[in-house]
């Protein structure tokens, strides 16, 4: 993963928040390539899913968009129905590593059992690591049996 700050925050944020959806196929195709080892034929992508009013107020999940790119550079299928965000979080980047873990321990819910033993989570910034960590726990509690990660950027915890 590419460490968040300096250009890389720049274009991320641009892209979150700037509506500059089209950053999406570069990075994904870059995903991909870092995942090829870690993925069969019937492995499925997973985006983080966003809570409602964050969707509404966004206009896109920047995960999904991220995870279908991946797909179509790896010929994957991507399951937006495996995982809900019901409750909403306040905005967290400025919260401590143990905020974090706090706020997000429960902010992922398994839809659906799962109906296939290999996932890779999508998202776009690993901060702490607490909402992938939901998000796996609720897969893996949904008898996912290989949860796997990849992000575009992660957040040096030394900065």
């Amino acid at each position: 993963a590419l460490i968040y700050k300096g250009e890389t925050r720049k274009l991320i944020l641009a892209f979150k928040h700037g509506d500059r959806q089209e950053i999406a196929i570069p990075a994904g195709y870059w995903m991909a390539q870092r995942i090829t080892s870690l993925v069969d034929s019937d492995t499925v992508l997973c985006p983080i899913p966003l809570h409602w009013r964050r969707k509404l107020s966004r206009r896109y999940n920047q995960a999904e968009l991220l995870a279908r790119e991946v797909g179509r550079n790896l010929n994957l299928g991507v399951r937006t129905d495996l995982l809900s965000r019901p409750r909403h979080t306040i905005p967290l980047e400025h919260a401590s590593y143990e905020e974090h873990h706090d706020r997000l321990a429960n902010a992922c819910e398994a839809k659906v059992s799962a109906p296939t033993r290999s996932v890779v989570l999508v998202d776009d910034v690993m901060t702490s690591g607490a909402t992938l960590r939901a998000a796996a726990q609720c897969l893996s509690n949904a008898g996912v049996t290989d949860v796997n990660i990849v992000v575009l950027a992660r957040v040096d915890r030394n900065d």
